[in-house]
Formats: C-alpha cells, sequence, structure tokens
C-alpha cells in the first residue's frame, strides 16, 4: 500500500510540474496569439487612430483637440502643440501645409487598404465628411 501512495505522490507531482511548464510557456513564449490568425494589425476603419480627418483639420489647428492620442503622426502633434501654446496655425498656413495623412504634400497617393470600396468603407468616410467633427 505504501509503494502505491509514493508512485501516486509521484504521478501527482509530475502532473503539476508539467502543467505549471506547459503554462509558463504558454505566457513567456515570443509568439503573440491574435485573433482571427493575423498579424496583430488592428486599423479602426471608421475612426482614424493616426490622423485627423480632413474635414477637421482646421479646427483641431485652431485649438479644438480634445484628446491627442500618442498615436498621431507628427504633424497632428506639432498642430495640437501650436493650439495649445497659444500660437495656432492660420487657416492659410494649414492650407498651405496641404496637409494629407501623414504628408504635409498632396503629391503622391497612397491607398494602403483595397478592400475599402468592397467592405463599404468609402462609403462610411464619403458620409462622415459630410458631418463636421463626426
Amino acid at each position: 500500500m505504501a509503494k502505491i501512495m509514493r508512485n501516486t505522490i509521484k504521478i501527482r507531482t509530475l502532473a503539476i510540474v508539467c502543467a505549471s511548464a506547459a503554462l509558463l510557456l504558454a505566457f513567456t513564449s515570443k509568439q503573440v496569439v491574435t485573433a482571427s490568425g493575423g498579424d496583430g494589425m488592428s486599423y479602426n476603419i471608421f475612426q482614424p487612430e493616426t490622423y485627423v480627418p480632413k474635414i477637421d483639420i482646421a479646427s483641431y489647428a485652431s485649438g479644438n483637440v480634445g484628446v491627442v492620442p500618442a498615436s498621431y503622426w507628427r504633424v497632428y502633434q506639432f498642430l495640437a502643440y501650436r493650439a495649445l501654446t497659444g500660437n495656432p496655425l492660420t487657416k492659410a498656413e494649414v492650407d498651405a501645409l496641404n496637409i494629407n495623412e501623414w504628408r504635409v504634400d498632396n503629391t503622391v497617393k497612397v491607398n494602403h487598404f483595397s478592400y475599402e470600396k468592397d467592405a463599404g468603407v468609402t462609403t462610411w468616410l464619403e458620409a462622415r465628411l459630410k458631418v463636421k467633427g463626426g
């Protein structure tokens, strides 16, 4: 009977060690598990996380910045800085920058997402442009 008890204790100890090792590997693995098996990139197609929509740039540059996310590209952080320090850019200065997402020039057009039209994003963005601050 004592031999059976010792074997049972050894088996339980081995099970606990194996389970602990499995949990340790699961939580310290370099591979990040993401939903749907994606590459980890997430992008909010209805509200930009890195830039101010064109319709809101003038209002934003004049000081209506709200909470400025750290994810905003530098040109938008610069506009917020100028506005919050009491030196907002004039409308003419903002127009002269010709801001296009992160670029301060409109000579190159880049479409990051080719699926936008099929996913209804283009329709959403067109409707959103009609509403100031939307």
